[in-house]
């Protein structure tokens, strides 16, 4: 009997573990809660005694399944890692009641930074907090959550909205003791909605709340394999490069004819096409660098894209600390692309008045491409209406030769506006993100991906399909939690953030053909 009391006292345990995991974490991560629900109530035929469910969480498969769905990478397991032994060191009968869960109103986006740091919150520091950091002509406090991994804030906003969380901050960074061990996330409260809000005609806008998390607490910093990745992919966009520069010669009958004859001189005619495709890319990075130098905003060593069908996509860089605020994270995003289509254009201009005034044995020694090239771009085409008439108004089958920045203008033109599309990762989405937030421009990127899609399949063999593509499996999550998520875009970047949206739909529409 005694044995019969204790195995039916462990199965209500059990039962009441499998409610509190899924009650826990169901809006954080429910994925995860409903496997492990199944694991242990169907995989195992019930429930059984804590011993055995220890081995049977030993399983990777669900924690890995969850891990996927919310698109977070765990290529060291070291997530994985965390996940099981939180949820194994409280599967005892003496703690059963104090398990400790995820809690739901820690952002996913910062879950994976947060399960692979040490955790060193003092409840003691909250309490200086209050009174030091969060005073009242800046973030009145009005209630908190707690839990080993970071301490949720909520509050009033005081005063100018806009100030409010530089004034916290540097009240923070004011007592050095705190500012060395703790660091400040202002944003939408994350917290789960009651039945109540969701029931409502108008669901309310969440409110901003403060969460302090451990300064152990960063993006993970690259191995040493990352820079041979950054190597390997230079190398690969320098050879798409060059074969793309092979390309625009195969209509240049004189290059064709020494090609024929063995003459291999003729390798470093697209040598010039090369050199002004990687200038650009240099011109977009070096934005980057010195803003981030301006912000304190690091980042990793880009990783290039080759392509074989503009020579080069461009390339993406991973941030390595969190951006300090939207309006950061809009300069930083913002410069590369700025930079890089300032110089794109000024190639673009300078080829074609090259190209109109020189002479026919000059001509002859230039790239020879379809004049239906240059209307893959608006932009391209009415800069060439200006400077270089000739070659826009020619009959879109016939080939025309145009001088070599031309052609590593209109490439560095489309890769920069390509990268300014408002989707995950890119620049165009981290712009997006900074001025819109991360709800809009979650959706924002999820309209821009479907509609990329649709023209996409529409035209197999366009650009957009192969970008939608590359995006899809390496850029498509938006990035990572900004410091202040609050605090929205000034003016003057607003109409920047939508100046610019303009210019890349008028650099990717096709320029018509009036011939």
């Amino acid at each position: 009997m005694a044995d019969n009391a204790e195995s039916e006292q462990e199965t209500v345990l059990l039962e009441q573990f499998s409610n509190k995991l899924m009650v826990a974490i169901e809006k954080a991560d429910g994925g995860l809660a409903s496997v492990l629900s199944k694991t242990i109530k169907d995989k195992m035929g019930g429930f059984q005694p804590i011993a055995n469910l220890n081995s049977e969480l030993d399983r990777k498969e669900p924690l890995n399944r969850w891990l996927k769905a919310n698109n977070i990478s765990d290529d060291d397991g070291k997530i994985v890692q965390g996940l099981e032994e939180l949820l194994k060191s409280n599967m005892t009968v003496g703690n059963m009641n104090g398990l400790i869960a995820l809690p739901p109103w820690i952002p996913a986006g910062l879950l994976k930074y947060i399960l692979l740091a040490p955790r060193s919150l003092q409840l003691e520091d909250l309490e200086t907090m209050k009174t030091t950091v969060f005073q009242q002509d800046s973030f009145f406090v009005t209630g908190t959550q707690l839990s080993e991994f970071a301490w949720l804030v909520r509050g009033k906003p005081q005063g100018d909205e806009d100030s409010v969380f530089q004034k916290v901050q540097d009240a923070l960074q004011a007592n050095s003791s705190l500012s060395e061990r703790y660091q400040l996330f202002y944003l939408n409260d994350p917290s789960p909605m009651s039945p109540e809000e969701l029931s409502m005609a108008a669901v309310p806008d969440p409110k901003p709340v403060f969460l302090v998390v451990s300064k152990n607490i960063r993006p993970p910093q690259p191995l040493w394999s990352f820079y041979g990745l950054s190597l390997t992919t230079l190398i690969g966009t320098l050879f798409t490069s060059y074969t793309y520069g092979i390309g625009t010669f195969a209509l240049n009958m004189d290059f064709v004819k020494r090609i024929e004859n063995g003459d291999i001189s003729v390798a470093e005619q697209p040598i010039p096409v090369v050199l002004g495709i990687f200038a650009i890319q240099i011109i977009h990075d070096l934005g980057h660098l010195i803003t981030s130098r301006r912000l304190g905003q690091k980042f990793a060593l880009p990783i290039f894209l080759p392509s074989p069908m503009i020579g080069a996509f461009g390339s993406v860089t991973r941030l390595l600390n969190f951006p300090k605020s939207r309006r950061a994270l809009f300069d930083f995003a913002t410069s590369g692309p700025l930079a890089g289509t300032l110089a794109s254009i000024a190639a673009l201009a300078a080829g074609f008045l090259i190209t109109a005034s020189a002479s026919p044995e000059s001509l002859a020694t230039f790239p020879v491409v379809p004049a239906s090239l240059f209307h893959n771009s608006f932009l391209a085409g009415v800069i060439s209406v200006f400077t270089a008439p000739t070659v826009i108004t020619a009959d879109i089958s016939s080939a025309v030769p145009v001088h070599p920045l031309a052609i590593a203008g209109l490439s560095g033109l489309i890769a920069n506006a390509l990268n300014f599309m408002p989707m995950g990762q890119l620049d165009g989405g981290r712009a997006a993100l900074a001025g819109f937030g991360r709800r809009s421009a979650s959706v924002l990127s999820l309209l821009t991906l479907l509609l990329q899609a649709i023209i996409g399949f529409s035209q197999p063999y366009s650009i957009l399909f192969y970008w939608g593509v590359l995006v899809v499996f390496f850029q498509r999550p938006l990035e990572m939690p900004i410091q202040d998520e609050i605090t929205p875009l000034d003016e003057k970047r607003s109409i920047a953030l939508y100046l610019g949206y303009l210019l890349t739909v008028f650099v990717l529409l096709p320029f018509p053909n009036f011939v």
